[in-house]
């Protein structure tokens, strides 16, 4: 089964976003509004199914609103991450979350 994320519809709200980033300006939302499709696909692509209903793809509703709280917080989290390391690569030694990923794992499609 694979779910098509080209097509994929924000699961996440530019001002929630930018209420967890804590940025007040506009100047970013355009690399914001990215992050968030980017993040929403890269959960899509974890998940295999849709998040936000589109044509061709069932998800969990219309609207970001309606996606689960711990897929919205793992976009969140995402998001935070990549506005904050813009760049492709840093000095010193990466360290994931080890809870980050378990957000996602209640709504896996388990082959």
């Amino acid at each position: 089964m694979s779910v098509e994320v080209s097509t994929a519809l924000p699961a996440v709200t530019l001002d929630e976003a930018k209420l967890h980033l804590r940025v007040e300006s506009t100047a970013d939302d355009d690399l914001i509004s990215a992050l968030i499709l980017a993040c929403t696909q890269m959960a899509e692509h974890e998940l295999q199914r849709g998040l936000v209903t589109r044509e061709g793809t069932d998800g969990y509703g219309d609207s970001p609103e309606a996606v689960p709280a711990a897929i919205r917080q793992w976009i969140l989290v995402h998001v935070a991450y990549y506005y904050e390391h813009r760049q492709s690569a840093v000095e010193g030694t990466l360290s994931p979350l080890p809870f980050v990923s378990a957000l996602l794992d209640p709504f896996r499609t388990w082959a």
